[in-house]
């Protein structure tokens, strides 16, 4: 990018704002970029920014306990209750915006309902 001022008055202040985005095929790191201010009446002016390249840091989990309070339990019998446990984990330095978790349950587990969830898991939007 070239950015032509012309002349800057003593005092003077100009600006630019630019948006760019990250390639999908570029490789994580830092990437400084180098700006350069040339004139013909000063001596060149170099300044530095450095942007770092992450990638999406996000995480699910799911764990289930039975009644009992058993971790991933090996079986359930019928009437049990089991509580399915649904995580995830942002190790992003931005937010990460619209995110939706679908959890496809086999048919024979029963949603009883928003009358089985916490008060903290009330935005959870119970199907089927």
């Amino acid at each position: 990018m070239s950015w032509s001022l012309g002349t800057l008055v003593p005092g003077a202040e100009r600006s630019v704002s630019y948006a760019l985005s990250v390639d999908a095929d570029a490789d994580l790191g830092q990437r400084t970029h180098v700006l350069t201010l040339a004139s013909t009446e000063e001596n060149e002016q170099i300044a530095e920014a450095t942007t770092n390249v992450v990638a999406g840091a996000l995480t699910l989990d799911k764990s289930v306990t039975d009644a009992d309070g058993t971790l991933n339990p090996t079986y359930a019998e019928i009437g049990d209750a089991v509580t399915y446990r649904l995580q995830v984990v942002n190790d992003n330095p931005a937010a990460a915006p619209d995110l939706v978790v679908t959890d496809v349950l086999p048919a024979e587990v029963v949603n009883c309902g928003s009358s089985c969830l916490r008060p903290e898991w009330q935005r959870c939007e119970l199907v089927g």
